[in-house]
């Protein structure tokens, strides 16, 4: 008891010895969580000692601030707090998607909180918020507890400016001899690789696109002629369809697994006798958004920052080229679907950065039906589809994002009895893959069930099928036969004849390719995808463009206006109300369960009756009162409002 006492006392004389001590300690605790093993954590320190040692040098470089203010021992304490809690994070979510922990992660959060109960029971929910508690109260006792100390600021600052200095120097000898590097082909294996802490650090700090080193005007102008000018649209221009699948792959892939039945015959019939291929993503099992923003623009992830979400970060507030911009060049109108909450990824605002003229989000959506883990069946987008595209008179463009077979996937056994049953897997994985083919045999009904109705039009029409990353089951690399755990499939129907074979792609190679089919080249990226170059020479190009267009001084002479983007295909009215007793009875037309009823400046609590009323408990009106209805998302942000109209 006296050593410890001795010690603690040297510690609180001397703090920078206990940043010294405890910086090891917190590295092993939040490697030990990201890798969901102590013994993984002592492996890594073991075997892989500089990179160890680099984190931990980053995290006392943090401690080391601390030196600067009086209460050294409590500031210290709350950058030790900081990456425990940061470990803590990255350790829950590695427990349900295989993606680490990035910087990106907490735009995503204020973006739809509540987009993440769905992977938490309550008692999970109860214990992260004691956790959040205890943490909190340990604050309060280092805020009150430890003395203050005086500090002497001049020592202090050279104290701070050596260890970011060392920590610098550190950091190019590390990049140098290849010890660390920013370079992330695969994140995850990244941070397993060279430590959360630095790899945290760098999706944090390295975004954007890095500035090339030939940029200027006259090598972004000399490209443009290379690639010269566009063809022009073709005689047919066809209704374009493209529908991202949530979590879709050919469980047939798995190695061991036994399913009862094919759960994607639709799909299978389709890759048979139409342009198929596999399709290289970024992610697995999350990273929708990333996925999407490839297939969208034609840009390439790589050469963005490490774990980098561009609809988070560049697209926030800026354009760029894209499939609907291109497309509208040639006369289209693009609506976006999505059967999930439109604020999720920032999609009601992002959408119309990238040239969408409509967006239905679900809060705009009727007749839903959900599976049982709340997720919209996707069933729902075939009438979405269609309506968006039998509302054009000319040709259109059609996004949709599916949602149905999303994670979290249940662990134990559902209410429901599951026609498909899986075999030969560990016992402890059945229900969770038995869900999984449940949910995706519906997926694959509702690719038949587009597929029959499109048949039946007389427009000529292309729909593009593919997969945006593999399911968030546990499959590792080794559980994978013939693919990795970055690939999933894709299919391009036509009900005309399209001459072309089957081809793997990367994602940011889907748009080009399937625009080359209908005989399409518009836009730079475009260009530069459907070229004949080498594959250096073609990221060299890209790499150019993607930095002018997003981040440079545009040479390229190419710029693109946000759209007016109307939320909603069809148009919330209210066009009455009435008394019913103590309640207040609100008429009108295609209201849903997002709908809220406003008087004045203020939302009611609203239940949703039909899409024709809604009804607010306990209200009276006056002459004068302002009524109207805004569309709300489950985290409580406003998409839209209604018209209004006056109580006489």
């Amino acid at each position: 008891m006296n050593r410890i006492k001795a010690f603690w006392n040297v510690m609180l004389k001397h703090p920078i010895i206990l940043c010294i001590v405890v910086s090891p300690f917190v590295n092993l605790f939040v490697e030990s969580l990201g890798r969901r093993s102590v013994f993984a954590g002592i492996s890594h320190m073991i075997f892989n000692p500089l990179v160890f040692a680099y984190n931990s040098l980053i995290i006392f470089a943090t401690l080391s601030v601390a030196q600067i203010f009086k209460r050294k021992i409590f500031f210290i304490g709350m950058f030790i707090i900081l990456w425990a809690a940061l470990g803590i994070t990255n350790g829950i979510l590695r427990s349900f998607r295989t993606t680490p922990l990035s910087a990106v992660d907490f735009f995503v959060v204020k973006a739809e909180g509540a987009f993440f109960a769905s992977y938490f029971s309550w008692w999970q929910i109860a214990l992260i918020l004691l956790l959040i508690s205890a943490l909190i109260a340990l604050a309060v006792f280092l805020w009150k507890v430890p003395p203050r100390q005086n500090a002497k600021r001049i020592s202090a600052f050279l104290l701070v400016i050596a260890s970011f200095a060392t920590l610098g120097t550190a950091t190019v000898v590390g990049m140098e001899t290849e010890v660390i590097s920013n370079d992330f082909v695969d994140l995850t294996e990244a941070y397993e690789n060279y430590g959360f802490v630095f790899c945290f650090s760098c999706s944090l700090l390295d975004t954007g696109i890095e500035k090339p080193e030939d940029y200027s005007c006259e090598s972004v102008e000399a490209l443009i002629e290379k690639l010269g000018e566009d063809k022009g649209a073709p005689s047919t221009t066809p209704d374009i369809i493209a529908v991202q699948l949530e979590s879709f792959f050919d469980p047939g892939y798995i190695t061991d697994l036994e399913v009862s039945e094919d759960v994607i015959p639709n799909f299978r019939a389709l890759a048979n006798k139409y342009p198929s291929g596999r399709l290289f993503v970024q992610s697995i099992g999350g990273g929708t958004a990333n996925t999407e923003f490839e297939v969208l623009t034609g840009m390439n992830l790589d050469h963005f920052g490490p774990g980098e979400y561009p609809y988070m970060t560049v697209l926030s507030d800026g354009t760029c080229e894209s499939l609907p911009y291109n497309l509208a060049a040639l006369g289209y109108r693009s609506h976006a679907l999505h059967n999930y909450t439109g604020v999720f990824y920032d999609r009601h605002k992002v959408y119309a950065n990238l040239g969408f003229n409509t967006f239905t989000p679900v809060e705009y959506m009727t007749d839903l039906y959900y599976n049982t883990r709340g997720w919209v069946k996707d069933m729902r987008l075939v009438d979405e589809i269609t309506a968006a595209l039998d509302a054009e008179e000319g040709p259109g463009f059609v996004w949709a994002v599916s949602v149905q077979p999303h994670g979290a996937y249940p662990d134990e056994k559902t209410e429901c009895d599951y026609d498909i049953k899986a075999a030969g897997i560990p016992e402890e994985e059945i229900n969770a893959t038995e869900y999984y083919l449940n949910q995706i045999k519906e997926v694959d009904d509702f690719i038949g069930a587009l597929v029959k109705v499109l048949e039946k039009r007389e427009t000529p029409t292309v729909l593009l099928l593919y997969g945006d990353h593999l399911p968030p089951l546990d499959i590792e690399e080794c559980d994978l036969d013939g693919i990795d755990a970055y690939t999933t499939e894709y299919v391009i129907w036509s009900n005309f004849d399209i001459d072309a074979g089957d081809r793997d792609l990367e994602a940011y190679e889907l748009p080009s390719h399937m625009l080359s089919l209908i005989g399409y080249d518009t836009g730079l990226i475009t260009k530069i995808n459907q070229s004949d170059m080498s594959d250096q020479e073609r990221q060299r190009a890209l790499s150019l463009i993607e930095y002018d267009m997003l981040y440079g001084e545009n040479y390229a002479g190419v710029s693109y206006a946000p759209t007016e983007m109307k939320l909603g295909r069809v148009d919330i009215k209210v066009t009455g109300y009435e008394a019913d007793g103590e309640d207040l009875l609100i008429c009108g037309e295609n209201f849903t369960e997002w709908s809220r009823v406003k008087l004045g400046l203020w939302e009611k609590e609203t239940e949703y009756v039909s899409s024709t009323m809604l009804r607010v408990k306990n209200t009276k009106i006056t002459d004068g009162d302002e009524i109207s209805v805004s569309q709300v998302s489950a985290s409580g942000v406003t998409l839209g409002e209604s018209n209004v109209i006056v109580v006489k």
